[in-house]
């Protein structure tokens, strides 16, 4: 009886140990969503395990049950974003991405950490977000003559708030130096072309792996109107242990052909 009881207290704690760590996993089927529409109530992405929504259209996630990332754009702002104006009025803007209508942000003279740290960011956390998902770093990277301001950058969001998860979207140059908790392959699998507006299979097998154990996402774009093509993206990105998302280039659809984490099959809706 004693030993019985021994192995139940144990085998609680372990199964409340594992309910921690994995609890996610039991009411999500699918590992990822990045969306930036506002159509849906949120209680709609409880289905996926990590979602990333943009912070100025679902300002309070506390009643999402996924792990949550709040979109930030490291390196471009849009005219939407309520500090925009702020950034011009500092000298802050420098050129334009034309496929995104968006403008490259200077960040060598420490303005915009500043800007960041203390009128970006604390909203994000009072609305409940677990992590940031860093964008358009390698806009950055392809500007900045050394990678020194980014890992800066990044390194003190990290230090001013440590509880935040950080996920990476590319930026694969500085992957290994900078504190982050999960990576986004995008567009690694599949390019598209902005201006006939089609996507494209890529003939070369990109590989990057980190030398620190982190969690590894993908994302490729794709007509919705070739379910087939978007399937095959799925086994490519398994294949290669990424947890993948296969959607629309508007970010803004919910996706129609999904990986279902806990039957282990690609699902058409």
């Amino acid at each position: 009886m004693i030993n019985y009881t021994l192995n139940f207290n144990a085998f609680f704690l372990v199964c409340n140990i594992a309910f921690l760590f994995f609890g996610s996993s039991l009411y999500a089927k699918y590992p990822l969503l990045i969306y930036y529409g506002s159509d849906y109530p949120i209680e709609t992405f409880n289905e996926y395990d990590t979602v990333v929504l943009d912070p100025d259209l679902y300002k309070d996630v506390h009643k999402l049950k996924s792990r949550s990332f709040a979109y930030v754009s490291l390196g471009e702002v849009g005219t939407c974003r309520s500090y925009f104006d702020l950034l011009q009025n500092n000298s802050l803007l420098a050129g334009k991405n034309q496929n995104w209508g968006s403008y490259h942000i200077n960040i060598a003279d420490g303005k915009w950490e500043k800007i960041l740290i203390d009128k970006v960011i604390p909203p994000i956390v009072k609305s409940g977000y677990d992590g940031l998902f860093l964008d358009t770093v390698d806009s950055l990277l392809a500007r900045e003559k050394s990678p020194e301001h980014i890992i800066h950058l990044i390194v003190t969001i990290k230090k001013r708030y440590p509880k935040l998860k950080l996920m990476l979207n590319r930026g694969f140059e500085i992957a290994d130096i900078v504190p982050i908790d999960a990576l986004l392959y995008e567009s690694t699998i599949s390019g598209y072309d902005f201006k006939k507006g089609v996507s494209s299979l890529f003939t070369y097998d990109f590989r990057f792996l980190p030398k620190h154990k982190i969690e590894r996402y993908s994302v490729d774009y794709w007509n919705y109107e070739e379910p087939k093509n978007m399937a095959e993206i799925y086994k490519i990105a398994l294949k290669k242990g990424y947890k993948p998302l296969v959607t629309d280039i508007s970010l803004n659809k919910l996706p129609i052909v999904r990986l279902d984490m806990g039957k282990n099959v690609i699902e058409f809706h």
